[in-house]
């Protein structure tokens, strides 16, 4: 069996947490590294209606994960995305720069030290996001490329699940956050900004089947946000909330014990009815390095 990675698509600023780095298997440590390609063509508006955009926005990230045991059953680990965005109309024109990082820290409070034909294998996180990346509302460009996070402090608390059968793996993922208000000002008017986020909360359900070294998966991830009010002298504005569903599939090779790599395609455009977020498709490429216990 090729232990599974969890990873989820998000919106164009990243409107939810996202996935934690966790050891799910028999490792010590593990450092994975992967690249992504998010093309957006629609938008879906408040009242849940999808408008064309008029020119594609692109959005790649190379991100850098870790995790490390700490004891027996803790574990650390913590994300660093890299991002940059264009729009397909504008040539030479785009934005690079940190994402939202995040760090985590979790217990494994379903150990999987004896075998059970139907207990899973369960581990708690709790996961910090630091607003490394510029959030919308303060974006001074007119495309908003140099929107590349929600730029807010956030705190979630989840579990992850998972549990072999055979050749076959099943994960399910739950967690809820919130993220933290925030003062910013408008550059174009000078005025301040009391920026004021609230829940969110996502899970993710996923299945594969293993064959030797390949692996072949798909997974259904939920995502959802509570809207940003926006407060000032000069507006008030009550937001709209962000919700939207995004379909995964997948193949991995297991190279030997410690390298894996994996292919993997995410559309945000199949399933549920999204509200106020940009809709994207998504090819990523990962490499995936293991150190045993």
């Amino acid at each position: 069996m090729i232990s599974g990675h969890l990873a989820q698509g998000a919106a164009c600023c990243g409107g939810s947490l996202g996935a934690p780095s966790l050891i799910s298997g028999d490792e010590q440590a593990q450092l994975s590294t992967s690249y992504s390609y998010n093309r957006v063509e629609a938008k879906a508006l408040g009242n849940g209606q999808w408008q064309k955009l008029p020119q594609a926005e692109n959005t790649e990230t190379l991100k850098i994960e870790a995790a490390k045991i700490v004891s027996d059953l803790w574990q650390l680990g913590g994300t660093l995305p890299l991002v940059r965005k264009s729009k397909s109309s504008l040539s030479g024109q785009d934005s690079s720069g940190l994402g939202d990082v995040s760090v985590d820290v979790a217990y494994e409070f379903l150990p999987d030290w004896d075998y059970s034909p139907w207990r899973p294998h369960g581990v708690g996180f709790l996961q910090l996001t630091l607003p490394t990346g510029k959030s919308v509302n303060e974006s001074t460009d007119p495309n908003n490329l140099d929107s590349r996070g929600r730029g807010f402090w956030a705190l979630g608390a989840g579990a992850n699940f998972n549990k072999v059968a055979g050749p076959y793996d099943f994960q399910a993922l739950v967690e809820l956050h919130r993220s933290l208000d925030k003062k910013t000002s408008d550059t174009a008017t000078q005025t301040e900004l009391s920026l004021k986020p609230g829940w969110g909360s996502s899970a993710l359900v996923g299945a594969a089947w293993s064959s030797k070294r390949y692996r072949l998966g798909s997974t259904l991830s939920w995502n959802y946000e509570e809207a940003t009010r926006v407060e000032s002298s000069a507006v008030n504005s009550q937001g709209q909330l962000e919700r939207f569903m995004t379909a995964g599939f997948s193949v991995s090779y297991l190279v030997d014990d410690e390298w894996s790599s994996s292919l993997s395609y995410s559309d945000q455009t199949l399933f549920g009815s999204p509200n106020n977020t940009s809709l994207g498709r998504i090819a990523q490429v990962a490499l995936l390095r293991r150190w045993s216990r």
